[in-house]
């Protein structure tokens, strides 16, 4: 057991032949000491970026210009106003519209031509402040070495360009004026036309808009606008067709016309009806002949007096006391005025029209009677005798041998009265007229009786009797 373990501790001690150091292991160190000075570079250069960045807080980076206008380090208010001052000659130009009536001048301002120079400083502020630290970082880095322009944005109002141009057009157009056709006592006649003038404004701002909306526009833009002529809806030639077409027709309507009436005939002179024809606008602008109602309505009075025909009442036919009959109402006539004018009116104008006219009838209407056949008819068989009396007087010269007293009674007699008529003695008896046959005679009136021959004396007798 010794023997074996003395070779065991042999074994153990023998002394181990030291191993040769590995190469792969000095590159890693070299490659972790690099990645790590890479490290700390990098954070060193981050760290002087971001410190950078602080510097420009709310300022123009380094490399941004506008318009030639360098603008690092401005801030917003700074730059708006450095940006204004580079873009002024943007809104102090004029359109100038060049008329045959003169130049006519429209500032840019009042359209509102302006360079956006708010929204460019906003640009600016922005410009290599966009995408995450390392993206700031480079596009900082490519800022300062090459810089970047910040492009200008063009600002007008098209409506209010168009408007500018309309409004500075108008005072020197000019409405067309139409021929007017006017009546005089001669006859009609016409005052002349006048041709206006107008200016396109919808193609002269488009052409002033074409030049305005280049931001290099002349301080001046220069647009030729030409006049328009605006002819009148009536002119000279048209108003004078009218004066001949209305004199024409005057003259075909002043002719002879025939008014008829049941085989009876008025005839009216052209020279007459010449006198009812004046010329006036019938409400459509244009003059015509028209007539004139009133005139013939004062001419047809003498054929009223011919037409007329009082209503006839029934009348009753008695034997003994008795109703035994009536004998039939009848309508009268008279002209109707209006309608026979209007007749006569519409003829004299249709001649004027080229048509020919027969005789104008005559308009007539209805008078019904007092009393209809119909209303006889029912109230006769009502009606009864009252009493009946005989008057005596002497026939003498006071009392016209009688005639005064009889005639009044002949006259009266056979008057009928319907329910609720009035008699009244002087109107059922009519004028008294020597040629009635009424003479001299004594004359009563109350207590006092006058024998010296009033006309009609004597009657007294009848009406008292009655």
């Amino acid at each position: 057991m010794r023997g074996a373990m003395a070779i065991a501790d042999e074994v153990l001690i023998q002394p181990v032949e030291a191993a040769a150091p590995s190469r792969p292991r000095i590159w890693l160190r070299l490659a972790a000491g690099f990645v790590l000075g890479l490290v700390l570079v990098g954070g060193a250069a981050a760290a002087g970026l971001y410190a950078w960045d602080q510097s420009y807080e709310a300022r123009v980076l380094p490399g941004v210009t506008a318009a030639g206008v360098n603008l690092a380090g401005m801030d917003r208010a700074q730059a708006t106003a450095a940006l204004d001052q580079a873009y002024q000659s943007v809104t102090s130009g004029t359109v100038v519209l060049q008329t045959p009536d003169g130049d006519l001048s429209v500032p840019y301002s009042q359209f509102g031509r302006r360079v956006d120079t708010a929204a460019m400083a906003d640009a600016a502020l922005r410009a290599g402040r966009d995408g995450t630290m390392a993206e700031r970082a480079l596009g900082q880095l490519r800022l300062a070495l090459t810089g970047t322009n910040i492009e200008p944005n063009l600002l007008f109002d098209e409506r209010a360009l168009a408007a500018a141009v309309a409004a500075a057009l108008h005072p020197f157009e000019r409405a067309p004026i139409d021929a007017q056709v006017v009546a005089s006592p001669t006859g009609p006649s016409f005052l002349a036309s006048r041709t206006g003038r107008g200016y396109d404004s919808a193609a002269a701002s488009a052409a002033a808009l074409a030049i305005v909306n280049r931001l290099d526009a002349p301080a001046e833009a220069r647009v030729l606008t030409p006049a328009v002529d605006i002819v009148p809806a009536r002119n000279d030639a048209n108003a004078q067709a009218e004066v001949n077409a209305a004199l024409f027709a005057a003259d075909r309507m002043d002719t002879k016309l025939i008014v008829a009436f049941r085989g009876q005939e008025w005839k009216f002179k052209a020279a007459r009806i010449r006198k009812w024809i004046h010329f006036a606008d019938e409400g459509t602008g244009t003059v015509r002949p028209m007539v004139n109602l009133t005139a013939i309505t004062k001419a047809l009075k003498p054929i009223a007096k011919d037409v007329k025909r009082p209503p006839l009442s029934a009348a009753f036919f008695r034997a003994r006391g008795r109703v035994v009959g009536v004998a039939a109402s009848r309508d009268g006539l008279r002209l109707d005025v209006t309608a026979t004018a209007a007749a006569v009116a519409q003829a004299i104008a249709d001649r004027g029209r080229g048509v020919a006219s027969a005789p104008v009838k005559v308009q007539v209407e209805k008078v019904p009677p007092k009393v209809t056949t119909e209303e006889a008819q029912k109230k006769g068989p009502l009606m009864q005798r009252l009493g009946m009396w005989k008057t005596w007087f002497p026939v003498s010269e006071r009392n016209f041998f009688g005639a005064n007293i009889w005639l009044p009674a002949r006259i009266i007699d056979k008057t009928v009265l319907y329910p609720g008529q009035r008699f009244e003695w002087w109107s059922a008896l009519g004028p008294v007229t020597s040629s009635r046959g009424f003479g001299p005679g004594g004359f009563i009136a109350g207590n006092h009786t006058e024998p010296t021959g009033a006309l009609g004396g004597g009657m007294c007798s009848s009406s008292t009797t009655l």
